[in-house]
């Protein structure tokens, strides 16, 4: 698999297609905490239009992104749920502003959840409950400045505007919850750091904010709009370039493709190998266990499913591998992941006592 300065346009669909579904979220969530967070601190009883209509535009980017994966799983259809109420709720009348608020509330926690299940590399158990709430950190530290900015910004381009004062009162509040964003940008990337991975984008933001929040004179009566759109922009910018670097990055190894997950029961590495068109599949389950009942994988996009037909070639005592488990390994031969395009990798290992290990994740392919 070669990388060409020159994209073809079925890659750059699917990035595309990528940004669209994790950035549309995004700018959802963060319209969603700016008018509930931020403008109620001006203390008005209207909202601007475009405020609004950009609320509108989001949930429809929503739902326009679910339907153009093709894909007919849990998590496509309950983003197209999820996007369907979210709409109702956006032409609320205002006597039932309570239940949508109320509404929006609880679909903005489900979309959370899947923004953090769909972007998190390994399997989805009641053991990476903590690795989820990271990744969920990490994209509710980019969507406070990202929804905040963009309606600060907003604001004060109204053509009604608001007064200097009301405008003051919502810039300090934005401060003071992009400093708190600081929190959940860096917690996440210094797990990373010790991890040995890391985003220099994402650890770049963090400087951005707090020399914007330092900046900012509070002592004044009014505020720069100039300097403060300037800062806003380059954020929201930053912000952007970081959600589609995490799209189109390859993972880092590229050739042969490579996914390995550890679990407490089972461990799992899947490697597909274009120069010798194979696939392998390597399982790890206890010492004494014996070898898989069954061993799957199937590689999805666009709905049009494949399974890889491994066939088992050998198995056991594994001296230099994990300790406590044994190994066993299947081979299939063929050309896998051969179309660019985001896929979906689903590998089910069931063992002699009953036990079903499901690993799954969401690869882009170039």
């Amino acid at each position: 698999m070669t990388f060409e300065y020159g994209m073809e346009i079925p890659k750059v669909v699917a990035l595309a297609e990528r940004f669209i579904e994790n950035f549309s979220i995004m700018l959802l969530l963060g319209i969603f905490f700016f008018r509930k967070c931020l403008w109620p601190t001006v203390q008005v009883k209207y909202e601007f239009a475009s405020i609004i209509h950009l609320e509108r535009i989001a949930v429809v980017l929503v739902l326009y992104a679910a339907i153009l994966t093709g894909e007919v799983d849990g998590i496509s259809l309950t983003k197209v749920i999820v996007g369907v109420l979210w709409l109702v709720f956006a032409f609320e009348r205002p006597e039932s502003a309570l239940i949508s608020n109320g509404g929006k509330a609880f679909l903005s926690v489900i979309l959370m959840v899947i923004l953090a299940i769909d972007n998190y590399q390994g399997r989805v158990d009641l053991e990476s409950i903590a690795p989820l709430v990271i990744v969920a950190m990490s994209y509710c530290g980019q969507i406070i400045p990202l929804g905040g900015g963009l309606g600060l910004w907003l604001s004060g381009r109204s053509q009604s505007g608001l007064i200097s004062t009301q405008l003051k009162s919502l810039t300090d509040r934005f401060m003071s919850w992009a400093l708190f964003s600081l929190l959940f940008i860096l917690f996440p990337e210094l797990i990373a750091l010790l991890q040995g991975q890391f985003s220099a984008i994402k650890l770049f933001l963090p400087l951005i904010i707090a020399v914007m929040v330092y900046s900012y004179p509070r002592s004044m009566q009014t505020i720069k709009q100039g300097i403060l759109g300037l800062n806003i922009s380059l954020l929201i910018f930053l912000i952007v370039y970081a959600s589609i670097l995490s799209v189109s990055s390859p993972s880092r190894e590229v050739e042969p493709f490579y996914w390995h997950v550890m679990g407490t029961e089972a461990h799992m590495s899947l490697r597909v190998i274009h120069k010798t068109e194979q696939a392998r599949l390597d399982t790890w389950l206890p010492i004494g266990m014996g070898k898989p009942v069954e061993a799957v994988a199937e590689l999805s996009k666009a709905g049009v499913k494949v399974q890889v037909p491994f066939s088992f070639k050998e198995g056991g005592a594994d001296p230099y591998g994990y300790e406590g488990f044994d190994k066993y390994t299947y081979l299939a031969s063929g050309t896998y992941l051969d179309s660019p395009g985001i896929w979906t990798l689903s590998v089910t290992v069931k063992d002699i006592k009953g036990g079903v290990h499901v690993f799954k994740k969401k690869q882009m392919v170039y």
